[in-house]
């Protein structure tokens, strides 16, 4: 029997889980995103680095928050900081300012694209790319929740609870 989704709905509740930061955190590292950020912006707000913002606005999405202002709920948040490998969480407006001449700058996205290829590399996956018009989308899926069902006995999930 399978099952399907018949209607999506909206909540207000946070229902994503932070354990799943560390693993961003770790991905931003392997991707050469720090060094990709390097020489983009003219730091106007030098206490919080490129790579920061960038971090940042990774954890925001891993999390499922789609708006500068989310940022706001982080501020002096140690976990999150600790987690995406951050000096110091942007304010809203920062991350906002600051991510907006990022993405002005010419190599921004290509150097984007080189992160998300190369963190594929490393662990192994081959990246789908999907081009549409001028557009280059790669495609990431990342299952992060952690099972121990030892005991069980469940057919044709040996591949996910055998590591």
């Amino acid at each position: 029997m399978s099952m399907k989704i018949d209607s999506v709905a909206h909540s207000e509740k946070a229902t994503v889980g932070h354990a799943g930061l560390s693993l961003i955190g770790e991905m931003a590292r392997i991707s050469g995103l720090d060094e990709a950020c390097l020489g983009i912006t003219r730091k106007k707000q030098p206490q919080i680095a490129d790579a920061d913002i960038l971090r940042s606005l990774c954890g925001l999405i891993a999390q499922v928050k789609t708006d500068f202002d989310h940022i706001r709920q982080f501020a002096g948040d140690s976990f999150f900081q600790a987690a995406l490998e951050i000096n110091r969480t942007p304010s809203a407006e920062i991350l906002r300012q600051r991510f907006q001449e990022m993405s002005a700058h010419p190599d921004f996205e290509k150097k984007i694209q080189q992160c998300a290829i190369k963190v594929g590399q490393k662990i192994g996956v081959n990246p789908e790319v999907t081009t549409i018009g001028e557009n280059r989308w790669i495609r990431l899926d990342v299952d992060i929740t952690v099972f121990d069902n030892a005991d069980t006995k469940k057919e044709g999930a040996a591949p996910t609870y055998d590591r």
